[in-house]
């Protein structure tokens, strides 16, 4: 800014900004689970499995619909090559436990492409202790549903 004219101008504009957006997001958004979809995002690993699976400490997000299809992504921080997107293909509730299934859909790592996963919660006191299990290995950890 190389004027108090246009240090004023920024700060408006800045001031007005959120105001040019939507409050809520569309409804056809691929972020937003339609009806009575939810959300679950957590943080699994298993220092027991061999090599570098032992290292990995994934990422999850799912957005789900009422329907139980929805998508998601699988990432380690440390580990981009394994970064990859999900397809849910189904999802059962039956009180506080969760079931979702579902397959890899693309993935920087070819041999994940195809793979079936489940992912399994426990909602207890706000937080859900989660179990992903794929390529026939279990990663445990905890996260978040949001319905």
């Amino acid at each position: 800014m190389t004027s108090r004219r246009t240090f004023l101008a920024g700060l408006g504009a800045a001031a007005l900004a959120p105001h040019a957006l939507p409050a809520v997001p569309p409804a056809n958004s691929p972020y937003v689970p339609p009806g009575n979809g939810e959300y679950v995002v957590g943080v699994t690993s298993n220092p027991q499995l061999p090599g570098s699976a032992g290292n990995l400490v994934l990422r999850t997000w799912l957005s789900v619909a009422a329907d139980g299809t929805g998508f998601g992504i699988l990432t380690d921080r440390y580990g981009p090559s394994l970064s990859s997107h999900l397809s849910v293909q189904s999802a059962v509730r039956s009180g506080n436990n969760y079931t979702w299934q579902g397959v890899v859909t693309r993935s920087n790592e070819p041999q994940l492409i195809g793979q079936q996963f489940v992912l399994s919660a426990l909602v207890h006191g706000g937080v859900a202790s989660l179990a992903l299990v794929l390529m026939g290995q279990t990663f445990n950890g905890q996260g978040r549903i949001t319905v």
